[in-house]
């Protein structure tokens, strides 16, 4: 299970998070621990067709397993899972509709507390919008792993366009979802949150947001107190939402994350694993 929330409110046990509210609950399952184009799609309109054409993107088979391997959404996941994450996907988008916000980034405190599976599950149930299409970066140029949760080997990465100056439309995968589109990292990278800071970021961030205005970009970043490789590009990004473990993450965890993302916006948190039953099954 996990709660979206707006405001944390902590309950004390051991220092460890066992509880928030302060938001209508949401009943999330996320799976036990998991171990750690911008040029290539038509334009899209409400009216248009769902069919998005790449003409140069790589195309990777995603295949109903995933589920089962990785509990990425397949579309044969149980109901309940699909509906959870639909209602998130629905609070989300009320949330960045109504500040006309286009590019998000999920963080977590620390690693292992399933963000990353968290937005790649959620790029996927935005993606099923008809209103608008989604890009998922990978920015974790330390420890790069949305490729794996898609199950297949980058050709070429962020990473490559950093250091190489490979052009985007040359690394971009299509997962075979309509509406989705993927920007991996083949290999980690030292200095990374040089390279984040660096002005070919910046543009690339502008160009990734501004091609395509019913585009939404998730961006999945290293965990915010391990590195400072988030801190490092979030004054390019709308605005971002922390994902928290129950049980594991802690308060002081979750102060000092909020306090160093007092200058971005925040607009809530999820907690993730949480053993609270949800009340609200029909």
């Amino acid at each position: 299970m996990a709660n979206v929330v707006s405001k944390p409110n902590l309950k004390r046990g051991n220092d460890r998070l066992s509880a928030v509210d302060k938001f209508p609950e949401l009943p999330l399952v996320m799976p036990t621990q998991i171990t750690d184009d911008a040029s290539s799609e038509s334009m899209q309109t409400p009216n248009s067709s769902r069919d998005i054409h790449y003409r140069t993107t790589r195309k990777s088979p995603f295949l109903p397993s995933l589920f089962n391997r990785f509990r990425v959404l397949t579309g044969a996941e149980p109901d309940h899972v699909t509906t959870a994450y639909n209602m998130l996907r629905t609070r989300l988008l009320q949330t960045l509709n109504d500040a006309h916000y286009r590019s998000l980034a999920f963080l977590s405190p620390t690693a292992n507390a399933g963000k990353t599976l968290t937005a790649v599950n959620l790029s996927i149930s935005l993606s099923r919008e008809v209103n608008h299409t989604v890009l998922l970066v990978d920015a974790d140029l330390k420890h790069p792993t949305i490729h794996r949760y898609f199950d297949f080997t980058p050709e070429a990465g962020l990473d490559d366009y950093l250091t190489n100056d490979e052009e985007i439309e040359n690394i971009l995968v299509n997962p075979s979802i309509p509406g989705l589109v993927l920007l991996p990292i083949r290999r980690s990278l030292p200095n990374s949150s040089e390279f984040l800071s660096s002005p070919r970021m910046t543009v690339l961030s502008d160009e990734l947001k501004n091609r395509y205005h019913s585009r939404i970009i998730i961006y999945d970043f290293p965990p915010l107190l391990a590195c400072d490789d988030a801190l490092a590009f979030l004054p390019n990004i709308d605005a971002c939402v922390l994902v928290l473990e129950e049980g594991k993450s802690t308060e002081s965890e979750l102060k000092e994350s909020v306090k160093l993302l007092r200058h971005h916006n925040l607009i809530g948190t999820i907690v993730n694993k949480s053993k609270t039953p949800s009340s609200r099954a029909y």
